[in-house]
């Protein structure tokens, strides 16, 4: 029982803490992947939560919708959270393909 109050506890601050990021990434370059990650996030501290919710309740035969909802939406912000990383990976990877481009003297000039 303890390490359920413990997994509900780390489930809660996560929501918390995404919520939070997909406040500050409103707007800007890093929105897109940001708010991709902090969904996925969501999502999976949900489904860890509906996974708790089904341990409680096994008894009562609920547990199969549960365990199958629980497992969507894991998925789901599994997937959020792939296509979030991949999006920051492809914004870093382009910035570090423009700074070792060569300076032209044009460049310098107008500098």
């Amino acid at each position: 029982m303890t390490i359920n109050i413990a997994s509900a506890a780390v489930s809660l601050l996560s929501l918390y803490y995404a919520l939070r990021l997909s406040i500050i990434f409103r707007s800007g370059i890093l929105q897109k992947s940001w708010r991709g990650i902090a969904i996925g996030i969501i999502l999976v501290s949900i489904a860890n939560l509906i996974f708790l919710a089904r341990t409680i309740a096994m008894a009562e035969g609920t547990s199969q919708v549960l365990l199958y909802a629980g497992a969507m939406t894991a998925f789901m912000g599994g997937l959020f959270v792939l296509f979030g990383l991949r999006k920051e990976y492809r914004l870093w990877h382009d910035f570090a393909k423009e700074k070792e481009k060569p300076v032209t003297t044009e460049q310098k000039v107008q500098s």
